[in-house]
């Protein structure tokens, strides 16, 4: 889930991009990196191509899938590089032209669904066709092959993609031991700078205990527990992918 704030900075950065759009580029909006996150995708940004209304607009050399740490280091100290805010800007018939190119069957696919609109089995035929389409993300099936590419500072939108545990803590108020306890039933001794959330429709009642813990993260579901450290959270995608390896997806 990403997070973004609204004013007229904002507006006025969003319509650059839609000028920009219009002369047939695809645009997508960076996020300057404030830490080594392992978490995100990044764009290699390479050379100015300008203005518009004020913001600079650079090409796009390159988007790079989530790093190790030491990766993530390297693009924090070259400054050559956003975070992937996951926000684009194009016009219809250019991110169409991108996925017949790119894409053909996703292209084929959407021809079908939209021949059948026009029909009474427009909607069995969006069903069928779509759920039989390989799951496929926009940067991967299209941004990181694509020519003409560029892209728009946009510190000031208030962005967070709250896709982790680490990110979703930044949004939570702390107590005077610097936790964050978004849980019906929790006891803290001792415990310092510690996130703890409880997810318990069942309304369970559960009492989470925590005595001398600092920087954990804790989050206590109806079928899954986990317990990590706060700056190991962005890894947790490692557990996940153990987890469908194996073939556990009712924990997914």
């Amino acid at each position: 889930m990403t997070i973004v704030g609204s004013n007229s900075w904002t507006a006025r950065r969003i319509a650059a991009a839609e000028t920009v759009a219009q002369r047939g580029e695809l645009v997508t909006l960076g996020i300057s990196p404030t830490h080594p996150a392992t978490g995100y995708g990044y764009i290699h940004v390479g050379e100015s191509t300008g203005s518009v209304a004020g913001f600079p607009i650079s090409r796009v050399l390159q988007f790079k899938e989530k790093p190790d740490r030491s990766q993530a280091e390297h693009y924090l100290e070259t400054g050559e590089y956003y975070w992937n805010s996951g926000m684009f800007v194009w016009t219809v018939g250019r991110i169409l032209e991108q996925i017949e190119q790119w894409m053909p069957e996703l292209s084929k696919g959407l021809e079908q669904i939209s021949s059948a609109l026009e029909s009474n089995a427009g909607q069995a035929t969006i069903e069928q066709v779509w759920s039989g389409l390989r799951s496929q993300t926009i940067d991967y099936g299209i941004m990181e092959r694509a020519q003409g590419v560029s892209v728009i500072g946009a510190d000031d939108l208030g962005w967070s993609d709250v896709g982790g545990w680490d990110r979703f803590s930044e949004l939570l108020s702390t107590d005077s031991d610097g936790n964050q306890i978004f849980a019906e039933h929790a006891l803290m001794v001792e415990t310092q700078d510690s996130l703890i959330y409880q997810e318990r429709p069942d309304r369970a009642k559960r009492l989470i205990a925590a005595l001398g813990l600092r920087d954990l993260i804790v989050v206590d579901t109806p079928d899954v527990l986990l317990v990590c450290r706060r700056e190991r959270a962005e890894e947790v995608r490692q557990l996940v992918e153990k987890l469908a390896a194996a073939g556990r997806t009712e924990y997914l």
